[in-house]
């Protein structure tokens, strides 16, 4: 589950307005907060720069970010613009609205962005994906690449299979080098020269809506993207408020939410149908109708808490809570959380029902550590 998270970190792109604050220009000066969990490496700030060695893996958030040390393990890093020329020992995965890439990636790389440029230097380990506005690629890899995009530039050389979609304009240089089939999506067909790739498959890419249509759908999709932004920040400041007021109680929802899988994620889908069919039927009895309303209180109130919650305990997943964590730490492990979920929300078909599902677990987190919280303060006679 902790891997899956981290893969999924990557995606951050998708709320960066929000965590960059439509940062224009940025004092030069690094404004961190780093954190060392034994060889992993996590820094947060506006200007974010790795110089030194990382044993494991290494998370970057900033709306500026370079990294040019080793790191031995993962990289995962995500802003405004994004450098990267680290010797990388397993996988990359970046996003950002600008992506420079001349890094040699011992394994896979996911990258996402507006604009994505892989130089002639990097080269990528195993099988990798792309997806940019633009993206101009003269690198290496060894592996399949599957590429999308708006703007498609590929100059470089693959050892494996070539996918690539491109929206608006594909060139492909008569330098490039494909061992395995090269396969294309663009409005036109191109002009392929032989010696880029033994086997060149086009597929003619289909519009089913008009300039206009087309228009209106980006509209929307934009106006999703900042609704989406805006909501998380909601759900950070409100989670600011309620992690301030549990205190270290804070650390039982992480654990639970951790030690407790399918029983949080039993205990929340009971939660989210039943106490609202027993308030109904309560409330219509005339003898029940006041115990009725505290029902249906009280089952707001815990899905408020579910939801308001939910970021931090995604969150516990990739940074493990301890009693003596600060108050500080824990908005960081709040916003790493809200980002990964907004993230999951805009996989497409799957996104909504994600979502749901990560609402209703955090309900049944929430339930079952505030039993827990109540079997130690009965034990413990305080109540």
């Amino acid at each position: 589950m902790q891997r899956f998270l981290k893969i999924f970190l990557s995606l951050m792109l998708l709320i960066l307005p929000v965590v960059t604050f439509a940062v224009g220009e940025t004092d030069s000066k690094p404004t961190i907060q780093t954190r060392l969990i034994g060889n992993d490496f996590y820094a947060v700030g506006q200007n974010v720069n790795l110089s030194e060695e990382v044993g494991d893996d290494a998370f970057l958030i900033g709306a500026m970010v370079n990294a040019s040390s080793k790191v031995g393990g993962d990289l995962t890093a995500a802003g405004s613009n994004v450098t990267l020329s680290s010797e990388i020992g397993d996988d990359l995965r970046a996003a950002g609205s600008n992506l420079v890439i001349t890094s040699k990636v011992a394994g896979s790389v996911l990258l996402a962005g507006a604009t994505v440029t892989v130089s002639d230097t990097a080269s990528f380990g195993a099988d990798s994906k792309i997806a940019a506005g633009v993206v101009n690629f003269s690198g290496k890899s060894i592996g399949s690449l599957d590429i999308m995009g708006g703007t498609v530039n590929f100059s470089g050389a693959v050892e494996g299979d070539l996918k690539i979609s491109a929206k608006e304009q594909l060139v492909i240089s008569p330098n490039a080098k494909v061992t395995g089939k090269l396969i294309y999506t663009a409005k036109e067909k191109l002009d392929i020269p032989a010696g880029v790739a033994k086997e060149v498959l086009y597929l003619p890419s289909e519009s089913k809506t008009t300039p206009q249509e087309g228009d209106l759908v980006a509209s929307i999709k934009g106006f999703s993207i900042w609704a989406k932004a805006f909501s998380s920040l909601i759900f950070f400041i409100a989670g600011m408020f309620v992690l301030g007021l549990l205190g270290k109680a804070s650390t039982t929802i992480a654990e639970t939410a951790r030690n407790q899988v399918w029983q949080s994620a039993l205990t929340g889908a009971l939660l989210f149908l039943l106490p609202v069919f027993l308030g109904l039927l309560l409330l219509a009895t005339g003898v029940g109708s006041i115990v009725g309303v505290f029902v249906l209180l009280g089952w707001i109130a815990l899905l408020l808490m579910g939801g308001v919650l939910s970021g931090f305990i995604v969150g516990s997943f990739v940074w493990k809570q301890t009693p003596d964590i600060t108050y500080g730490k824990k908005l960081l492990v709040l916003l790493i959380g809200l980002v990964i979920a907004a993230a999951l929300s805009f996989i497409p078909k799957f996104g909504g029902l994600l979502s749901f599902l990560i609402f209703i677990y955090s309900v049944g987190v929430v339930a079952l550590a505030k039993l827990a919280l109540y079997k130690a303060a009965k034990k413990a006679k305080l109540i």
